[in-house]
């Protein structure tokens, strides 16, 4: 499942995959300008988000790192 969606994301310009020749494999993905394209989207769906949960009384959790992330402490 995983694997197919990394496959239309790449087949639509969305990512780009990188595979290293090295043992074990190695498969690296980057977004590529279209992808990029969508942070803005993507950044206003988490502020959306994290606004919920506050009204809620909620704390956002997450592990995730980046650019794009739910976590308060990300938050640009």
């Amino acid at each position: 499942m995983l694997t197919q969606q990394l496959r239309e994301l790449e087949e639509d310009g969305v990512i780009h995959r990188e595979v290293f020749p090295v043992v074990p494999p190695r498969v690296e993905y980057s977004l590529t300008a279209r992808g990029r394209s969508l942070l803005p989207i993507l950044n206003a769906m988490r502020d959306w988000g994290t606004d919920y949960l506050h009204e809620q009384n909620l704390e956002p959790n997450c592990s995730m790192t980046g650019e794009v992330c739910c976590c308060e402490k990300n938050r640009s």
